[in-house]
């Protein structure tokens, strides 16, 4: 029928990895070193930890997007027709 048109409804809530990053930085504590500051180390470790979930939320991020750019590539060729 023509004039009605069903709209795909896009999720804008917090992405799960995001979540994920902030509960991890939530948690996060490091070791300290006897006599002041925090052992390098465990900083080193914890940064590359993050490094990691940010490229994890990254790629989900670029997957949603070419997702939503793949529906809306389909829906713009059926109304050219």
């Amino acid at each position: 029928m023509k004039g009605k048109e069903t709209k795909k409804k896009i999720d804008m809530s917090i992405p799960e990895e995001r979540a994920e990053i902030i509960d991890w930085l939530k948690k996060l504590k490091f070791q300290k070193k006897l006599f002041g500051g925090v052992d390098e180390r465990t900083v080193w470790k914890k940064m590359l930890e993050l490094d990691g979930l940010y490229a994890k939320a990254l790629e989900a991020q670029k997957n949603r997007y070419d997702a939503i750019l793949e529906i809306y590539k389909k829906e713009g060729r059926k109304q050219d027709l």
